[in-house]
């Protein structure tokens, strides 16, 4: 695990998350960027670094807030058509958008 503290940041990454074998997957979850920090392209950078650093992998995972596609498809990251989840509050993550029903 690397771990880069400041003030205002604190930014955990995992190299090999323990749910992938070998160089497959890289995942990225919880990046922010305190508000008053915002809009100084710091998130941008944060994101490409994280991208730079798993570039072995053969695919990057990314667990975003809703609203938040625009910033990371400029980025490149594609929606999946693929992920599930399993909450542990799962109807609070169905009303705040995270989660969908299943039909």
């Amino acid at each position: 695990m690397t771990t880069h503290r400041s003030t205002t940041l604190m930014l955990w990454t995992w190299r090999n998350f323990p749910a992938c074998i070998g160089l497959d997957c890289a995942y990225i979850a919880d990046v922010a960027v305190h508000p008053h920090h915002q809009g100084r392209g710091l998130g941008k950078a944060i994101i490409r670094q994280l991208v730079a650093f798993s570039d072995e992998h053969k695919k990057i995972i990314l667990y975003a807030n809703p609203g938040t596609e625009g910033f990371y498809g400029k980025l490149g990251f594609l929606r999946m058509n693929t992920a599930m989840a399993i909450w542990h509050d799962p109807a609070r993550a169905i009303e705040s958008g995270l989660l969908s029903a299943m039909p």
